[in-house]
């Protein structure tokens, strides 16, 4: 459950900081003041990376991340009953 929880709050962030990078780049920036327009430049080149829910800046906390460590995990499972059968 603890998982899934980081799981659906990591694609929910990420979802979210590409949302509005997408929003800022279809906003008619060409209406906007000027220092309106230097800001949304800074914030567009922020934005570009997307921000990401992180598991001690050692990997990604979304759902594609915690598949992965559970596939790892259960290989790791099999592995070891195999070894242990003999």
């Amino acid at each position: 459950m603890e998982s899934l929880l980081y799981c659906y709050g990591g694609d929910f962030i990420q979802k979210g900081s590409e949302d509005i990078f997408h929003a800022m780049f279809k906003a008619s920036w060409f209406t906007l003041p000027t220092t309106m327009m230097k800001d949304l430049n800074f914030a567009m080149m922020r934005s570009s990376y997307p921000f990401r829910f992180t598991g001690g800046k050692f990997f990604y906390a979304n759902c594609e991340a915690i598949m992965y460590i559970l596939k790892t995990a259960a290989s790791y499972i099999s592995v070891l009953r195999m070894m242990l059968k003999d």
